[in-house]
């Protein structure tokens, strides 16, 4: 069984194995899915990415709340496809 944790991050993949000696970020196209899904999945993590301020980290975040509430939505759909494509072997954590 291996274990994935899905949730945006700022300056990297949004999917982690988690593994006994860590964390390892994976970019979602070196996964066992669809390259739509891989895609679909980038291009969510971009517009996460969008909200970081380069000038002042701790800034970073959303400013519009409708705006973060939509991307979490979009990411529970997206984290219902990877459990589809990634089948039984997986186990996904989600982490919004």
């Amino acid at each position: 069984m291996r274990v994935l944790r899905f949730a945006p991050e700022f300056e990297c993949h949004p999917v982690w194995e988690i593994r006994a000696d860590g964390l390892i970020n994976m970019a979602p196209e070196t996964l066992p899915i669809s390259q739509s899904l891989a895609a679909d999945i980038n291009a969510w993590a971009k517009l996460f990415q969008e909200n970081y301020r380069d000038d002042d980290p701790a800034q970073s975040g959303f400013v519009d709340p409708f705006r973060e509430w939509q991307l979490v939505a979009d990411g529970l759909k997206l984290a219902e496809r990877l459990l589809d494509e990634l089948g039984r072997e997986w186990v996904l954590h989600v982490n919004f």
